[in-house]
């Protein structure tokens, strides 16, 4: 995350987070882990979408990001950085939401951040569930 604008910053946070669930689902071989998976996956696509249409309300463009994958060579170590950046994506949502003032955002951005804890947990359910 190379920006400082807030909305930048979780559009490139949620794209990861979608590449990752997408990525992990194709590995899985585990019925519970793929629902998870795909349940993130579905959130971070609605994110990334609804703060792409926030970018350009607010600045008249939409945002043209890196998408550079994060590798891992194990499912056990894509689940484990995974985590990771569910927790970074949370902590990301709240420090934008205690700093909004935007009110018409608040809904939305709520809802985001409180996916972002649930990605969390799933993956942590996942990960304890391979150790």
């Amino acid at each position: 995350m190379s920006t400082s604008n807030p909305i930048v910053a979780l559009i490139e946070l949620e794209w990861t987070n979608y590449d990752f669930a997408k990525r992990l689902t194709l590995e899985s071989n585990q019925p519970f882990f793929k629902e998870m998976m795909e349940q993130v996956q579905e959130d971070a696509e609605g994110n990334y979408h609804y703060l792409q249409t926030m970018h350009y309300a607010t600045y008249g463009q939409y945002v043209e990001h890196s998408r550079e994958r994060i590798s891992f060579e194990t499912f056990e170590e894509g689940v484990q950085l995974a985590l990771r950046h569910a927790l970074r994506t949370a902590r990301a949502y709240r420090g934008w939401y205690s700093a909004s003032s935007y009110t018409f955002r608040d809904k939305q951005v709520f809802q985001s951040l409180h996916n972002a804890m649930d990605h969390a947990l799933m993956y942590s359910t996942i990960y304890g569930r391979l150790r």
